[in-house]
């Protein structure tokens, strides 16, 4: 089965039909990228993952990202990666995964944190 939206190229992907009809509309897709190119602009910790604290708001120093939201926000990068085909995806997920992950759980990986702010933080390893 292969994914495709007017407008991009066909992608493969691993479903349940076997059927090749078109499973989307471009609008739908344009107004997901627009909304990941807001936060992009707006609300984007230095760690590479938008705040996602109770409520949306654009960035600051007492603004936080819940751990859920560090695999959401990378999961959601992937998979429009998977959709669109655009490398900045690849480049945000990365940002992500090295830059917030390693921070959402401790060293030995027995506890996690419910909510990652950042503290004492010069700069994020990849920018």
């Amino acid at each position: 089965m292969r994914i495709r939206l007017r407008g991009t190229r066909d992608l493969p992907h691993k479903g349940q039909s076997g059927s090749n009809e078109d499973h989307g509309n471009r609008e739908f897709l344009d107004a997901t990228l627009a909304w990941h190119d807001l936060l992009q602009h707006d609300a984007m910790q230095p760690s590479g993952v938008p705040v996602a604290d109770e409520y949306y708001g654009p960035t600051g120093a007492f603004r936080g990202t819940e751990t859920c939201d560090v695999a959401g926000y990378l999961w959601s990068q992937i998979v429009l990666l998977t959709i669109s085909g655009q490398a900045r995806m690849a480049d945000w997920a990365e940002r992500a995964f090295f830059n917030a992950g390693p921070a959402t759980v401790a060293r030995d990986f027995r506890t996690h944190a419910g909510r990652k702010l950042l503290k004492g933080v010069a700069r994020p390893i990849l920018g």
